[in-house]
């Protein structure tokens, strides 16, 4: 038994000293549930933008601390954008379809009526190119390349001339890449972020409770 608790007993203050560690026990697990939470969110943060998927995205990562339980909770607003993140997992074409239908750089932003861009609403004429093996194709379409006074480069609708050809600045070019199935990889991992942030909350929590000036 340490003097502090001796002398308590001896003093008929065991309770009361009793009271103040169990105070200081919960005080000290808090501050290092809390800190340890706020620390982990970052790191979350941190390595989603890391993985390419941009600080609005990083942003949606959020924390709660609870007092009462002595927990925190990290959780996302974009669940839905992020699990296929999260997981490497494969990407099959469903529904009867032979292909999925990736973007190229050179799709407009927008299909009709501003929706979602896909073949079946492209504001325009697509060709289908096969590849050599089966596995993969192109729809394409011819597109204008445009450079304006300032300089900047765009590209719009090509559109033809009396004489039924295109004219001058046009080219063909993909629209959209057709395969049977993509991989995605794992971008972020949070198994290990939380692994390293456990470690974390058992060291502060040490180092609060063994503080001699608390």
């Amino acid at each position: 038994m340490s003097n502090q608790w001796f002398n308590a007993a001896i003093q008929g203050r065991l309770k009361e000293q009793i009271a103040r560690e169990q105070k200081h026990v919960r005080d000290s697990l808090w501050e290092a549930t809390r800190e340890a939470t706020q620390a982990a969110k970052t790191g979350i943060r941190q390595a989603t933008t890391s993985a390419g998927l941009g600080q609005r995205l990083a942003n949606t990562w959020r924390s709660k601390e609870y007092q009462k339980d002595t927990a925190g909770f990290i959780y996302t607003k974009a669940s839905y954008i992020l699990e296929s993140f999260l997981e490497a997992q494969t990407i099959k074409a469903k529904n009867g379809k032979k292909y999925l239908a990736i973007p190229t750089q050179f799709a407009p932003k927008r299909g009709r009526n501003g929706k979602r861009l896909r073949p079946a609403n492209y504001p325009g004429e697509l060709a289908f190119v096969p590849g050599k093996r089966g596995n993969t194709a192109m729809l394409v379409d011819v597109r204008k390349f445009t450079t304006g006074k300032d300089g900047k480069s765009g590209i719009g609708k090509a559109r033809k001339t009396k004489s039924g050809a295109f004219g001058k600045g046009t080219a063909t070019v993909s629209i959209f890449f057709l395969v049977k199935q993509i991989r995605t990889r794992k971008r972020v991992d949070l198994s290990m972020i939380s692994n390293k942030y456990q470690l974390e909350l058992i060291k502060k929590a040490v180092q609060k409770l063994n503080d001699p000036n608390r």
